[in-house]
Order: structure tokens, then sequence, then C-alpha cells
């Protein structure tokens, strides 16, 4: 956010707060009342707080409460009498989920109604919701890349519209679109969770397999890399198609190391995926045994895999910028973990400093950090 909007961002924290709040009386509905000025106030007593989901791309763009409130970044009408570019509103009030993606400038967002399981969608300079695609599909669940979107409908059936630039929207090609489309090649499999980076997405099916597709410049795919070369680097493999992830484990019993899955002593391992998450460049998952892998970008630690877990190809595989780059391995403490700065093109565990087993019962990203649950309700 810039400068003149740094009121209204802070207006819609305190409204976020605001609406996290459990409420005295016995419908126990947070009671959320658009005022002449677009802003939005309660008229209960606060008590105690209760979760909201946030959302935006690049930056803050707005809030879904526990009752399907969505609170929204927009533009003020009244510029010169306010000096705020943006002014939260109360733009939908029955949503089921809500993404966003674009700029802070230019943002499009969209939810799904929890009455009607329909898709609504907005922008920035036109607050208004409108129906998006068909009316006889049933929705539950929405995700928002960097300039494109993924929706679950209730039968398992994954749908992808925006740009395609990369492949990220699954169907085999680079065509945009403009409204929901199932991604066909996931015809067959039902799909229970879904996740978008920035330009690639990540899809998990009901049997725990994990499937990718789009932009894989940093190994965010956690397939790895092509044979051929492009320039001093290896071409990544970038696909318009699903991939379906494989786990690796070594002789040793260390996870996370392949080349391509033909290393001496490396074999793929049966791993059952209940969770799946994305940065702007990296990817999480959770297992059904409370471990969690990532793979991607790790230039600020958010892989959050110990020295001695690599999960990219060893050196002999890798171009001379590569090899470079793992040479000056950064290495950062945060959070109890030991980070490691640089891309992994596999998924390799998240490794605690005082070792031995952790298990974790949730994740979630940012565009540039991870947060792990454990059994404690501990955040790390």
């Amino acid at each position: 956010m810039s400068g003149e909007s740094s009121g209204a961002e802070t207006e819609l924290l305190r409204l976020c707060s605001l609406a996290t709040s459990n409420y005295k009386d016995e419908i126990a509905k947070v009671d959320l009342q658009s005022t002449s000025t677009g802003s939005v106030r309660s008229n209960k007593a606060l008590e105690r707080r209760r979760p909201v989901k946030l959302y935006g791309w690049d930056a803050l763009q707005g809030f879904l409460s526990p009752e399907g409130y969505v609170v929204a970044l927009c533009l003020n009408d009244n510029t010169a009498g306010t000096g705020e570019l943006y002014t939260p509103r109360q733009v939908y009030t029955t949503a089921m989920d809500v993404g966003s993606c674009g700029s802070s400038t230019d943002y499009w967002t969209v939810v799904v109604d929890r009455q009607t399981g329909g898709l609504y969608h907005w922008t920035l300079s036109d607050p208004v919701p409108k129906e998006l695609g068909s009316k006889t599909i049933k929705f539950t669940r929405v995700w928002a890349g960097e300039a494109h979107f993924l929706a679950l409908d209730e039968g398992g059936t994954l749908y992808s519209w925006g740009s395609s630039r990369h492949g990220q929207l699954g169907n085999g090609d680079l065509v945009s679109k403009t409204s929901p489309e199932p991604v066909e090649p996931l015809e067959g499999i039902r799909i229970v969770d879904a996740a978008c980076g920035a330009s690639f997405s990540v899809a998990l099916s009901d049997t725990g397999d994990v499937y990718t597709f789009g932009l894989n410049d940093h190994g965010q795919m956690g397939i790895g890399k092509a044979e051929g070369k492009q320039g001093q680097g290896h071409e990544r493999c970038n696909t318009a198609l699903p991939q379906l992830v494989d786990f690796f484990e070594d002789s040793k019993g260390n996870h996370g190391k392949g080349n391509h899955g033909q290393g001496q002593g490396v074999s793929p391992i049966e791993v059952s995926v209940v969770k799946v998450a994305c940065g702007h460049s990296h990817a999480v998952v959770l297992d059904d045994e409370g471990r969690v892998w990532s793979c991607g970008w790790g230039k600020y630690g958010q892989l959050g895999q110990g020295e001695s877990s690599s999960t990219s190809p060893p050196s002999s595989d890798l171009g001379e910028m590569d090899r470079q780059k793992e040479k000056e391995m950064v290495l950062l403490r945060s959070m109890g973990s030991i980070m490691v700065e640089g891309d992994r093109y596999f998924f390799g565990p998240l490794v605690k400093e005082s070792g031995g087993k952790q298990v974790w019962t949730d994740v979630c990203c940012g565009r540039w950090n991870t947060f792990v649950w454990s059994e404690g309700s501990e955040v790390e």
C-alpha cells in the first residue's frame, strides 16, 4: 500500500479486529452496518476473538468474517474531503469463501456465496458484485494467484480461469479464460483441496495425491528440472498439464533427496497429503503423519529445511548459476527452525532445530513466509 492509503489500511485492520469478536446476544451474529461514509461499525460489545480470513495478493485488500461479511478496500468517492484514496466498505454479506488477485491498484475479487454456491466478482473501481460463470454449479472454495483463480465445486471438480501465460490453468495450453472452466486433465479425480502460487497451481486428490502445474522457475512444482539446457542453467519443467508429484527417500532414510528420482539409493515413497498451501514461489504440504514438506524458492527461509536436507538435484545436474547459488547458501535461524536459502526442486521435510520428530497439524503460506501449527497449537 502507498502512503496515501495507509490510513485506510489501518482502518481495515481495526475493522478486522472488530469482526473477530463474539457478541453477547443469543444469535451470536456480527452486526456490521454500512455507514454513510462507506465504513463499517458494530453496535455490540466485544468479548473474545474469532477467526477471520484476510485476503489480497500483493497487499491486504479485505477480510471475510465468520458470518459471511466481506469488507474490502474500495476507491474513495470523496478523496478530496477525506485525504484517503481507499476506504473500507462492506461489499458482500453471504460469502463462504473469498480470493483476490491483481495489484493493490487494480485487484479482482471473487467470492463463493454460502446460500447458492454461486460465484460473484468485483473490482477495485467497481465494487458491485456480479455473477460469474454458471448458475447451476455449486462451488465451495476459491483460491487466487497473481493473475488466475481456482475454484472447487461440491462434487470435487476443480475449475480454473484467468491468465494461463505459464500454464497455471492446467488445461494443456496457454490460453487465458474469463470464466471458470473445468481442469479437464483432472477429470475423474476428486479434488479436496487446492492452492495458487503467483503463476502455478497445486491440487490435492481425495486419495492424498498432489498435482502441480504452471511456472516452475524456482522448483515450486516439486517435480525437478528438465534435461535440456537453456542459457547457463537448465530449462525448468514449466507445464500446462497437471503433474503427479513424487516424494523421495534415500537408503539412509533421509527424505526429499533425488535426481529426478533416479539417484543411487534413492527411491520414491508413499506419502498421503491432507493439506496444500502456496506462497509466491514455494509450495508446502502437510501429510497424514503430521510431516510438513516444502519446495521452491527459499530466499527468505520460507522452506524451513535444515542444512542436511537438500532437495536439489546433485551439483552435476545444476547449471553454473545454480552451482554458485549452492556455494553461497545462507543459513537463517527463525522461530526454532534452521532455514536454508536456495531453490529446492523436490519436496523435502521441514526440520526443527532441536531435531527429533515433530508432529504438525496445519500449515498456511504468505507470499514469502510459512506458518505451521504443532499438536500443542503452537505457531512456528
